[in-house]
């Protein structure tokens, strides 16, 4: 009997002891610690070589930020177990971060052959996607996008919601009917196009111009549409992109120009490992603002230019789990010089921004943002006879819901309420838009 007892303990226990490092990488993935599981197995790499603990190894190597090792380890794995897909689909990732494009479309291709469930398609699809997008680095693309909606506007020209607010130095102001809070159904209508060209090895020219337009049922005076060119220059290193883009916009009201921009822009991103990033910009733009004829009075808007200088960074990550949450958070910080002098129309920004990016079943996409942004001006505001100096909190909310009719199509319902609180009531006010929209890519 004796006997029989040992040769079940030499029996399970190297089981057990394959079982353990292989059980804990798993463990510490599953509560969202690759790197932990990582160097868990970098503990136990004796065990470098089997199947189970090759894979675990390997997702844990990719999502620490090694994804050269898990590469390795996911090809011995894969190798030992070819007819597992999830272990071909986690190489299929492994080669995405490492940047061997080639070899991770010919594995999500191996996957999708083997005709997987919806939700694997759908992940697969977005790999696709954005190894289109990295492809421009080698080769030329364009794309384009038409979108085409209708929604609903509460406060239409942005406006206090009462007809009677009080001005510093004037008291009691009584507004006109058309100065007022006033809602309407609006059309929504935009398109874009975009070319990317290489030139050499990591460098990239791209140009991109844009339009929109929302067209309200009622009070035409707030129509507004947009025009933007775009242009610059990108250069990828390793795991960081760098894009220097000069940019041109835009703005009608009520089909009278508005205002009109110019910029450049610097931005900087980097990615941390698998699943995380991060972001920065810089940016300066002209603000030129032309004066208005609405309603048949005169809106004198031309002291208002201005030149703008703002910065700001954002964290992504992807965390663990079910619907695949991606949350992000920045912020931002400006200043806006007014060119004519009038420090009233000067102010300093401070502003914070983060959201949530959810998939709750193939084709479909949630999404969340809030913000936040203070505006401080400089000296006091011309329309309360230089006695108060404005300060404004500006909070706002989104919320979408996007479905992939296929490839091309897709449909998206939107959502998004703001409120400006300002401590001079003319410029106080809230704000609900909602809005449904059919888009279709050119892909």
């Amino acid at each position: 009997m004796k006997g029989a007892w040992w040769w079940l303990a030499a029996v399970l226990v190297p089981l057990l002891a394959q079982a353990g490092p292989t059980e804990d990488m798993k463990a510490l993935l599953e509560s969202g610690k690759p790197a932990e599981a990582y160097q868990a197995g970098l503990a136990a790499s004796e065990h470098l070589g089997e199947p189970a603990f090759d894979f675990y190894f390997g997702v844990a190597a990719v999502d620490a930020g090694h994804p050269g090792e898990g590469v390795l380890a996911l090809e011995r794995s894969v190798l030992a177990t070819p007819e597992r897909l999830d272990i071909r689909l986690e190489l299929a990732r492994a080669y995405f971060v490492a940047g061997d494009d080639l070899r991770a479309g010919e594995e999500f291709d191996t996957v999708l052959r083997a005709n997987p469930p919806p939700a694997v398609r759908a992940n697969i699809a977005r790999f696709t996607d954005a190894l289109r997008e990295r492809s421009a680095r080698y080769k030329d693309q364009i794309t384009g996008w038409v979108e085409v909606g209708y929604g609903y506007d509460s406060n239409v020209n942005a406006a206090p919601g009462g007809d009677t607010i009080n001005l510093a130095g004037f008291g009691n102001v009584l507004l006109g009917s058309k100065s007022v809070k006033q809602s309407a159904g609006f059309a929504h209508l935009a398109g874009g196009a975009g070319l990317s060209h290489p030139v050499s090895p990591g460098w990239t020219l791209f140009g991109t111009a844009t339009g929109d337009a929302k067209l309200n049922e009622a009070y035409h005076s707030t129509d507004q549409s947009n025009a933007a060119l775009a242009a610059g220059v990108a250069h990828t290193r390793e795991a960081d992109l760098y894009r220097l883009t000069a940019s041109f916009s835009q703005l009608w009201v009520d089909d009278q120009r508005f205002r009109t921009s110019g910029g450049v822009t610097g931005e900087w991103q980097r990615a941390l490992d698998g699943r995380s990033s991060i972001s920065a910009y810089a940016q300066w733009a002209q603000l030129i603002y032309r004066d208005l004829t609405i309603n048949d009075q005169a809106a004198i808007n031309s002291p208002r230019d201005s030149a703008l200088y703002t910065a700001g960074f954002t964290w992504r990550r992807l965390l663990w789990g079910g619907w695949e949450p991606t949350v992000r958070a920045g912020a931002n910080i400006g200043q806006e010089a007014n060119r004519s002098g009038i420090d009233g129309f000067s102010r300093t920004l401070l502003g914070a921004q983060t959201g949530l990016s959810l998939i709750p079943r193939p084709r479909w996409q949630a999404n969340l943002g809030l913000v936040y942004q203070n505006s401080r001006y400089h000296a006091a505001d011309p329309a309360t006879a230089g006695l108060t100096t404005r300060n404004d909190d500006y909070y706002g909310w989104d919320v979408s819901l996007a479905y992939a009719w296929s490839k091309n199509t897709s449909v998206r319902f939107e959502l998004a309420g703001l409120r400006n609180s300002s401590n001079i009531s003319l410029y106080d006010y809230g704000r609900l838009v909602g809005a449904v929209k059919l888009r279709y890519e050119f892909k």
